[in-house]
């Protein structure tokens, strides 16, 4: 499977507690929600953090 790659800029180290969706990805976490009944916070926290080593990170410059 090919790497997820995500070009980025230093961010701030501190941590938010929350995230802003595209209105794709809400509809698509919401329908996950409606066919699992687990709640948004638990699915998207999951996505994460089973996703996160398929993704590539490039800093840019």
């Amino acid at each position: 499977m090919n790497k997820i790659k995500i070009k980025v800029h230093k961010a701030d180290k501190r941590l938010c507690g929350h995230v802003r969706l595209t209105p794709e990805a809400e509809k698509r976490l919401r329908m996950l929600q409606i066919e699992t009944g687990l709640s948004a916070r638990f699915l998207a926290s999951q996505i994460i953090l089973q996703a996160a080593d398929d993704v590539e990170v490039e800093v840019a410059e």
